[in-house]
């Protein structure tokens, strides 16, 4: 399992127990959704964007460690991978955090009872990855 799912899988379940805990119980309706989390990784602009301003900015850095010092290169471009990937980590929190919060939106929004991040099966009726990726492009 990616790192990506853990974080949001983890993530879901604190928004979840965290909710119960504030909420008054509402009727069950009997509503699932699923979201597939790959695909709002991958089918979101807000993602590719911002994996693209990421990459950007490495390849710049790049070159300016390679016009530099020659002694200084192979440390500048260690320190570099390091800070990127603090970078991304980062990158991908906010993005998990963000994703959850429009989950569990949409979800109170529209009475769903339980929305799960993975499953074996799920009927396209139940999948709410559209509505996810949408409303993450909207910037909300």
């Amino acid at each position: 399992m990616n790192p990506f799912r853990i974080c949001l899988i983890a993530a879901a379940a604190v928004i979840a127990t965290a909710a119960s805990a504030q909420e008054k119980p509402a009727p069950a309706s009997g509503k699932v959704g699923y979201i597939n989390s790959e695909r709002v990784m991958l089918g979101s602009r807000t993602t590719r964007k911002s994996k693209q301003d990421l990459d950007d900015k490495y390849q710049k850095v790049v070159k300016e460690i390679e016009a530099g010092p020659k002694d200084q290169i192979d440390r500048r471009k260690n320190a570099l991978v390091d800070d990127m990937a603090l970078e991304r980590e980062d990158a991908l929190r906010q993005f998990v955090e963000r994703t959850n919060r429009i989950i569990r939106q949409i979800a109170m929004d529209e009475n769903f009872d339980a929305v799960f991040i993975e499953a074996a099966f799920a009927s396209a009726r139940v999948d709410l990855t559209d509505k996810v990726i949408k409303e993450l492009d909207a910037g909300r």
